[in-house]
């Protein structure tokens, strides 16, 4: 990142970046038992969990294009 936007914002950007990565880490534990009791089961949420990831990929995706 430093050699594209330069090294004096390099913590800000670096921060930016990585900012919904950490979020999401921080939440999963408590999102995943939370959906798992509301879908019925661990596998039905990991199948709730697939449709969102999937979801998000494909709504970033379009974006992109």
């Amino acid at each position: 990142m430093a050699d594209r936007w330069g090294t004096r914002n390099y913590g800000s950007i670096n921060g930016a970046f990585a900012a919904p990565i950490t979020i999401a880490a921080a939440l999963s534990p408590a999102i995943g038992p939370a959906v798992a009791a509301g879908v019925g089961s661990f596998s039905g949420m990991a199948a709730v969990m697939a449709v969102v990831a999937v979801a998000v990929v494909a709504g970033a995706t379009a974006r992109l294009t």
